[in-house]
């Protein structure tokens, strides 16, 4: 897809810089063969790997003018993307799985709906061109993801302690059965 963006966007875009924020995997086969790719269409020195394991993730999000998410597997969580759009920089990513969950409140002009390299193209360029910059907002707070995940667990203890009341009221009618039969066969 990356290829794609600035085959079909460098010309009216000539200083698109991609930055990515994954490892630069020598050892992955699918990177050696982005990496065979980019140096074939002499593309390398728009592309710079920045690995994920940085304390200064946070400044390149929000310095960035566009961040993609754009991951095959679609990270449960879409931690990049959240922050992003917390630190107001616009943002585009598929429609599905946590990228759909958090643009389509967030941010809905940021989804590509069809996993088309046109459809992904044409919202970079809206966004590039109109350079519409997200509401601050507070959904999504490490906050509001603490206090539901512990809502979660209290919501299933509370079940469970319902489930042994149960268990236990059960267990004695049981009990008061077997003795009251025992009381009528004396």
């Amino acid at each position: 897809w990356l290829i794609d963006i600035l085959g079909n966007l460098s010309e009216d875009f000539p200083n698109l810089h991609i930055i990515i924020m994954d490892e630069d995997s020598r050892r992955d086969v699918v990177h050696e063969e982005f990496m065979q790719r980019v140096n074939a269409l002499e593309l390398r020195d728009k592309f710079t790997f920045i690995g994920t394991k940085r304390n200064d993730m946070r400044e390149w999000l929000a310095a960035a003018n566009l961040v993609l998410g754009l991951a095959n597997q679609p990270e449960s969580i879409g931690i990049n993307v959240l922050q992003a759009i917390h630190l107001g920089t616009p943002v585009v990513g598929w429609n599905k799985a946590a990228f759909h969950e958090i643009l389509k409140p967030l941010y809905p002009q940021g989804l590509v709906k069809e996993e088309t390299a046109y459809a992904l193209c044409k919202v970079i360029r809206n966004q590039l061109e109109n350079v519409m910059r997200p509401p601050i907002t507070d959904k999504f707070t490490m906050q509001q993801m603490i206090d539901e995940t512990l809502a979660v667990y209290r919501k299933l203890d509370d079940l469970n302690q319902l489930e042994q009341k149960d268990a236990l009221v059960e267990k004695r009618q049981k009990k008061r059965r077997r003795n009251s039969s025992d009381v009528y066969q004396s």
